[in-house]
């Protein structure tokens, strides 16, 4: 018998504005970097039958992929600190007929206690084969001592994933796309000041030496875009839009330069003039086993 699945979300979505939201509108199912995931998570010895542990999951791609890999033997408990997108999560889980997956609000930057804010079916103490998060640490105030905490929910012989950013400069386009680049600055201009570690990736190693975790791997993954009809583009005015309210207060932009009702099919078109490439940034994936006992 499926265990009934628990999502206790009454918050208001994401704000307009706020990093969370705007990292949502890379993390949506779909997104081009679901194929670099799956790639870490596999990687990492994730496999049929796991209990699986997202922190900062978002609106659950990385869950959703997860549970796609662990079957419906295995279990995915999504867990974020806002509480908005995880409705969201559980509608798309429901559409692609997983039910082996859960999402319910949690804290992983907190004490043990906090991280989970609602029930779980797992129990509030549960451990897991694997704790895997993207895009999470670089917004944590203390990733290492983050990482060390969720340790402790990951069983004798299970492992750790990660996957950060790494975008210290602006993407790049070949040839140079002026509104594709001026439109990646604004992002990563946006993110600064909101206090995102826009180079969290490379201090994953770090990190994990810090948690007590000595041994591990270590891969950068990065997509090529050379096609206009990229969903690149998409993705990156989606996150322009969530994030405009800070592009606007940083000075970075103006709402006429910006013109965000236009800005994907604008850049798309530019990179079709210009026969461009395109480079997304990077992503740094970590993955550590917790040693059996």
């Amino acid at each position: 018998m499926v265990p009934k699945r628990t999502c206790d979300c009454r918050e208001a979505p994401h704000a307009p504005g706020s990093v969370q939201h705007a990292l949502d509108s890379l993390r949506m199912p779909g997104s081009f970097l679901a194929p670099l995931t799956e790639r870490l998570l596999m990687e990492a010895g994730l496999r049929p039958g796991m209990r699986v542990l997202d922190v900062g999951c978002g609106s659950g791609e990385v869950a959703l992929l997860a549970a796609r890999i662990v079957g419906p033997q295995g279990w995915v408990v999504g867990v974020d600190c806002d509480r908005g997108p995880l409705e969201a999560a559980l509608e798309r889980a429901d559409a692609m007929g997983l039910r082996n997956v859960e999402f319910c609000p949690g804290d992983a930057s907190g004490r043990p206690a906090d991280l989970f804010a609602g029930p779980t079916v797992l129990g509030p103490e549960a451990r897991f084969d694997a704790v895997v998060g993207r895009m999470v640490l670089m917004h944590l105030r203390d990733p290492a001592a983050a990482i060390k905490r969720l340790r402790r929910r990951v069983r004798p012989g299970g492992f750790l994933a990660f996957q950060e950013l790494d975008c210290p400069v602006s993407p790049l386009s070949l040839p140079p796309l002026e509104l594709f680049e001026r439109a990646c600055g604004w992002i990563l201009d946006a993110l600064r000041a909101a206090g995102a570690d826009l180079e969290a990736g490379l201090k994953l190693r770090s990190w994990l030496l810090a948690a007590g975790l000595p041994s591990f791997s270590l891969r950068v993954s990065g997509c090529v875009h050379a096609d206009a009809d990229s969903p690149v583009f998409g993705r990156l005015a989606d996150t322009v839009r969530s994030l405009l309210p800070l592009i606007l207060a940083t000075g970075a932009a103006t709402a006429d330069q910006v013109c965000v009702e236009s800005l994907a099919a604008r850049m798309s078109a530019e990179a079709r003039r210009a026969h461009a490439r395109v480079q997304a940034p990077d992503l740094v994936g970590a993955w550590a086993p917790v040693p059996a006992r």
